[in-house]
């Protein structure tokens, strides 16, 4: 420092500059986003802004995609600070994306806002226009009919300058938006599109992301073995080629797939590495979706404690970068934990916080998981005129199609519910569907909970031995947590199931089926610190 500050000229120290910026450049190649950026930086001291924006370019995209985003932010923002650059509209599209990728959605979303001022040709457009519908959605940052359209104009724009790897973002995003608007044709579009795509493309990364997307769609229409194996043909490319923010995505799909094929332990594995990964990108909100995940993984197999710690941490992270409709689920998924270790008091708490989060978001989805986590509370409490008040809100608000967003299972339960406890089990047989509907909404957890409460609602009215196949299978399976909350919610079991005292439906799950993973109960799931945290800054 000496040296340079106080023996080196102003010309000499541009002279050392250039050159440590063409030795660095000449050395990185395609995967060593590192040294593009540092010879960018290197230019810029050496005063030649016009070859920093080649180098930052070149640089930028690697590590976007090679799990730096935050290095190219920051490369990206000093060479912004010099003005009149012919490649502003390019280094700003670069900006956006690398905060997307970091999940910090508003900050992106106004970057676009200053793109749009901008002369674009038709392949900077469709970047822009992904980029909007990408921060729009997955940020919450409209109502639901401006994001939808955000995602078809996205779609539409992509399908013009002819790049295969555009179009493949763009579809992955209206297939999102698709899937919470249970728009089965559209995902059937987009199924087919993407599989054109793979076999007509040459371009491994398009051909990637678009089985990326096929696997996505499958998954939401329930057909989680097809997913599995587009999923992990997209896995293998995508960690060949390092595309470390895509392959986040690819691992908590599989991760849902295996939930949902009864392989738990790898579903976990995946979930885990997911969240790895996001933590190394420095998205937040990408972590908190994996944490959520596993934790109702761990509630649904009875492993208490576990669940409460990610529900924990997957709160925190969510508040990062809150939206009102995440840190709403993440809150209803806790009190419904809280709800099966007896601690009515805290998921009333979480339930009060999260129905005023819900109502923030534009959207029947966040209040209707909210409505029908209440309900389940109500029933815990032998409230059964409340919870069944709540049951027809819910229906008003669905207008009769099945809730958004992952309560298909288990409103379909509590729909059942309500009508044995009004109408009596000849009301149940005239309105269950002879196929269980699956997707997202309908876990194999929530598939099995509904299948056990026909069984013992039947046999407890008709006096029938139906056997409880549904029950020995939630067993063999080790989902204990589906029989903790039966219990809770008064639902026999069976005899041996009978709640005593003053025990929780996971004490008698714990003393019947003893576990390591169940040896320890959490005295709270979130806690009364961090749910003060989801006040008004959310």
């Amino acid at each position: 420092a000496f040296v340079y500050f106080a023996l080196l000229s102003e010309d000499s120290r541009k002279y050392h500059h250039a050159r440590l910026a063409k030795v660095l450049e000449s050395r990185s190649d395609e995967r060593d986003f590192q040294q593009a950026l540092e010879a960018s930086h290197h230019s810029l001291r050496a005063g030649m802004p016009e070859t920093a924006v080649v180098q930052v370019i070149k640089g930028a995209e690697m590590a976007i995609s090679m799990g730096g985003p935050g290095e190219a932010e920051r490369a990206l923002k000093e060479v912004l600070r010099y003005p009149n650059l012919d490649s502003r509209p390019m280094i700003l599209i670069l900006l956006s994306r690398s905060l997307v990728a970091q999940g910090q959605y508003d900050p992106a979303l106004k970057v676009v806002t200053r793109l749009k001022t901008l002369n674009l040709d038709s392949l900077q457009s469709a970047e822009v226009s992904i980029l909007r519908a990408e921060s729009l959605h997955r940020g919450s940052l409209a109502d639901s009919p401006t994001i939808a359209g955000a995602a078809r104009d996205a779609a539409r724009a992509a399908e013009g300058p002819g790049k295969h790897v555009l179009l493949a973002r763009a579809l992955q995003i209206r297939a999102e938006v698709a899937a919470n608007e249970t728009d089965l044709n559209t995902l059937e579009e987009i199924a087919a599109r993407t599989r054109s795509i793979v076999l007509f493309t040459e371009d491994e990364e398009a051909r990637s992301l678009s089985s990326m997307t096929h696997g996505f769609c499958q998954m939401v229409q329930g057909k989680y073995r097809g997913a599995t194996r587009n999923l992990r043909r997209a896995e293998g490319t995508m960690r060949r080629l390092s595309r470390h923010v895509d392959l986040r995505m690819v691992l908590n799909g599989l991760g849902i797939c295996r939930t949902n094929t009864g392989q738990f332990l790898k579903a976990e594995s995946h979930f885990l590495e997911a969240a790895s990964l996001a933590h190394r990108l420095g998205d937040a909100f990408s972590e908190s979706l994996a944490w959520d995940n596993l934790a109702v993984l761990y509630d649904d197999l009875g492993w208490f404690n576990r669940a409460a710690q990610a529900y924990r941490r997957a709160l925190r992270l969510c508040l990062r970068s809150p939206t009102p409709r995440r840190v709403a689920h993440i809150l209803s998924n806790a009190a419904s934990l809280a709800t099966s270790l007896g601690d009515f008091r805290e998921a009333e708490d979480l339930l009060a916080r999260a129905e005023e989060q819900a109502r923030k978001h534009d959207g029947a989805a966040a209040l209707v998981e909210v409505l029908v986590t209440r309900a389940d509370l109500n029933l815990a409490c032998v409230q059964y005129e409340v919870a069944w008040q709540l049951v027809e809100e819910v229906l008003t608000l669905t207008a009769g199609k099945p809730p958004l967003d992952g309560t298909t299972g288990h409103f379909q339960r509590l729909k059942l519910h309500f009508l044995w406890a009004t109408k009596g089990i000849d009301a149940i047989d005239l309105t269950t569907p002879r196929t269980e509907p699956g997707g997202l909404g309908n876990r194999l957890a929530r598939q099995l909970e509904v299948q056990a409460f026909l069984e013992l609602m039947q046999d407890t009215d008709r006096e029938t031995k139906a056997g409880y196949s549904a029950v020995r299978d939630i067993v063999e399976r080790h989902l204990f947590g589906i029989l903790a909350r039966l219990v809770t919610l008064r639902i026999p079991t069976s005899n041996s199931f009978t709640q005593l005292g003053e025990e929780s439906g996971a004490d008698v799950v714990a003393r019947l089926f003893p576990d390591r993973r169940r040896s320890t109960m959490p005295t709270f799931v979130v806690g009364e610190s961090l749910l003060a945290d989801c006040g008004g800054g959310c």
